[in-house]
């Protein structure tokens, strides 16, 4: 029992050892099958993870190209906003507070002038160009002229540009960022573009890309042809360039072939009329010359590219598509001259030969050279049989050979016209000759004297002809310049002609101020040559202005002195201390025989206006309470005669002042208008006065004080004392105390 006990409980822990070991087992299954499961979960987890992330990313880029996509419409909708055409009284202004501009080389008018530009389109602040460039605290925006500081490399420098940088960014309204296409290749050069397809010459239209390049590169570019010249017509004026090697006339090839710029070339001379001597002085070149010098930064040899050269080689001499300017009347006298003077010297040289010493062709004639000595003028004088005297003789010379008529020569004989119109005056009296028969004997060809004015050319034509030839078509040309003649020759042509008669002028000089005789026209040489004379033959000396000496006289015209009378009292010198007359006060010196320097008659001055004045013939003056004034009275007088007043007195009406038909409005009763009163006292009597208050107190002549006078003369202007109340207050005689004396 006990055995089969013991073999059961064996059997039962054997069983119990397998179930124990069986369920050890299924546990590590279970327990592996759960860390299997477990990691795959970690696994898909991972994988989830990974995925999220990779979304994520996808995401942010979604979003950063939608940004940039943003960006660039926002930037887009600038550029557009900025390429609207805006009103052109609005400017669009844009902060630049961070760059600065700086100028180098300019003037201070053109530094002035960019400066604004810059600070109204773009508020940009312009600084002073500073020493150190790499310590500058800002940014800088050097503005060169010349392009002294290209070369800078500096952190603070954006860009070194010209002043076209400046002209196109004001012009596009915003700041040009490409620096380096403003250079200074081309520096102090100018160009005249010509394009054959615009033969005008508008750069706007066909050349603007090469017109606006050669700007960049800091060049000049003239618009129209005619700026090459200068109004006198020389080319190349200093104003547009100072060394005529830097003007160059680029011709824009269309096609790069040589023989199609000959013609271009050709098509510019014809166009503009160049003639050869204007076409040696250019210097035309190919465009490619000027695109090639900027592509490489310097200006290149321009002997490839001298299309004017070739030119010249192409047309082997031959002058014919070179403009020929129709010939002038100098011209053509010139030409004729050289052809002629052949001809002359051979028919000279034949009567020389055949020794026929003189003709008696001009033996009549009596001739003076003025100028010059022309031993050719002599020889053919000698030979024609004429006269020569060494200076003009009034009556006597009857022609004057001179190659230019000059204001000083016109001046001159028309003096010695009058000098032997008078002598022939007097001799036709003493003879019984009419004075009308004498004035037409000293009439002759185109002069108002009785000299005949021709050149050597006149002398020549009647040694051709045989004959004594008409003088008109040989007259000299008239100078107005007067270059011909120096001071030096016309004071001794006027020593010659002007002998002192006598010493009261001895050792006084005289000056003339001529623009203020401008106003006499035509006249005002013959006038001043004429107090020239009068002045000489008194023993004066005439100085002239353009000399820097001092004279003790200057003569002065009526108005040239509008502040004469306020310094009369004090001084009447100007500022070279001369003393400051009119030729009256010669002429007077002359008629009292006596030189009074301390005058006290006002018209022997330069009066205030010009006189005489029209408006003033409208008054008739009479002066009251003279006595004791006789002085003044005379002054006051020959002032007033010369301002134009008329004065009453009492030949009055035979004195012719108006004609009929005004005397028949007028009446028989002439009387003065206005009554002049001397002196600040009251009035309480006057002899002149009590008569026209006796014929009619209640329409008396005006009554007026000198002021009323002076104010008249000094101003110009006829002051009618009758329509304002304060001119009565300020000129009207005031007669409460008056008492007629009848």
């Amino acid at each position: 029992m006990i055995k089969e006990g013991s073999q059961d409980s064996a059997n039962t822990i054997a069983q119990l050892r397998k179930e124990i070991a069986k369920s050890q087992t299924n546990k590590k299954s279970q327990k592996k099958s759960q860390m299997v499961q477990e990691t795959s979960e970690d696994i898909a987890n991972d994988q989830n993870s990974e995925e999220a992330e990779e979304m994520q990313v996808v995401d942010l880029s979604i979003q950063s190209q939608k940004a940039k996509q943003a960006q660039q419409q926002s930037e887009t909708k600038k550029i557009q906003d900025c390429q609207k055409p805006q009103p052109e009284n609005v400017v669009q202004k844009k902060s630049n507070d961070s760059v600065k501009v700086a100028f180098e080389g300019f003037d201070n008018q053109e530094k002035v002038r960019l400066s604004n530009l810059l600070k109204q389109t773009f508020d940009m602040e312009t600084i002073n160009m500073p020493s150190k460039i790499n310590q500058s605290r800002y940014q800088l925006v050097i503005v060169s002229k010349n392009g002294q500081s290209k070369d800078v490399k500096s952190d603070q420098v954006k860009g070194v540009v010209n002043a076209q940088w400046v002209e196109d960014s004001v012009s596009k309204k915003q700041q040009l960022q490409d620096y380096d296409s403003y250079g200074f290749t081309l520096s102090e050069m100018v160009f005249f573009i010509f394009d054959a397809l615009d033969a005008d010459s508008h750069p706007q239209q066909h050349s603007m890309n090469l017109r606006n390049i050669l700007l960049k590169q800091n060049a000049k570019v003239l618009s129209k042809y005619c700026d090459l010249y200068d109004k006198s017509g020389k080319y190349a004026p200093v104003d547009i360039v100072d060394d005529s090697s830097n003007l160059i006339i680029l011709i824009k090839q269309q096609r790069r072939d040589f023989k199609d710029a000959v013609q271009d070339i050709e098509l510019m001379i014809k166009h503009f009329k160049i003639t050869f001597k204007q076409f040696e002085q250019m210097q035309i070149i190919s465009d490619q010359w000027a695109i090639k010098s900027i592509m490489k930064d310097e200006k290149i040899p321009t002997i490839d590219y001298n299309l004017g050269m070739l030119f010249k080689i192409m047309i082997s001499g031959d002058r014919s598509v070179f403009y020929v300017p129709p010939m002038t009347k100098q011209d053509q006298n010139k030409a004729r001259k050289k052809s002629l003077q052949q001809n002359v010297y051979s028919v000279m040289e034949q009567w020389t030969k055949y020794s026929a010493n003189e003709l008696n062709i001009l033996e009549d004639c009596v001739i003076t050279f003025y100028g010059n000595e022309d031993q050719h003028g002599n020889k053919l004088a000698n030979l024609l049989g004429a006269n020569i005297t060494d200076s003009i003789i009034p009556t006597y010379t009857t022609h004057i050979v001179t190659e230019n008529l000059t204001p000083q020569l016109k001046q001159s004989l028309t003096l010695l016209q009058n000098k032997s119109s008078d002598l022939a005056l007097r001799t036709s009296r003493a003879f019984g000759l009419s004075d009308n028969m004498n004035q037409q004997q000293v009439k002759v060809i185109g002069q108002s004297h009785t000299f005949k004015l021709v050149t050597v050319q006149w002398l020549e034509e009647c040694l051709l002809q045989e004959k004594w030839v008409a003088e008109d078509k040989f007259t000299p040309e008239y100078v107005k310049d007067n270059k011909t003649v120096s001071e030096e020759e016309m004071l001794r042509f006027r020593k010659q002609q002007y002998k002192a008669k006598s010493k009261l002028f001895n050792n006084i000089t005289f000056s003339i101020q001529e623009d203020s005789f401008d106003a006499l026209g035509d006249q005002k040489d013959i006038v001043i040559e004429n107090m020239i004379r009068t002045i000489m033959e008194q023993g004066g000396k005439i100085i002239p202005q353009s000399k820097s000496v001092r004279s003790h006289y200057l003569i002065c015209e009526d108005g040239s002195v509008k502040d004469i009378w306020n310094n009369i009292q004090s001084s009447v010198l100007d500022k070279l201390d001369r003393k400051i007359i009119h030729f009256r006060w010669v002429k007077h010196c002359i008629k009292a025989n006596i030189i009074e320097d301390d005058c006290e008659f006002l018209y022997l001055y330069p009066l205030p206006k010009r006189v005489p004045i029209v408006d003033f013939n409208q008054a008739i003056l009479l002066f009251t309470r003279c006595q004791g004034r006789q002085k003044e009275e005379q002054i006051f007088r020959k002032v007033c005669k010369l301002y134009g007043f008329n004065y009453y007195s009492q030949h009055f009406k035979s004195q012719q002042l108006y004609s009929k038909e005004q005397k028949q409005v007028q009446g028989e009763s002439y009387r003065p208008t206005h009554i002049v009163v001397f002196g600040d006292e009251e009035l309480k009597q006057s002899t002149t006065i009590s008569y026209y208050y006796k014929i009619d107190k209640n329409n008396l002549p005006l009554i007026v004080n000198t002021n009323w006078l002076i104010d008249c003369m000094f101003n110009g202007q006829f002051i009618d004392v009758t329509k304002d109340q304060s001119v009565k207050e300020k000129y009207i005689i005031d007669l409460a105390h008056f008492k007629p004396s009848y």
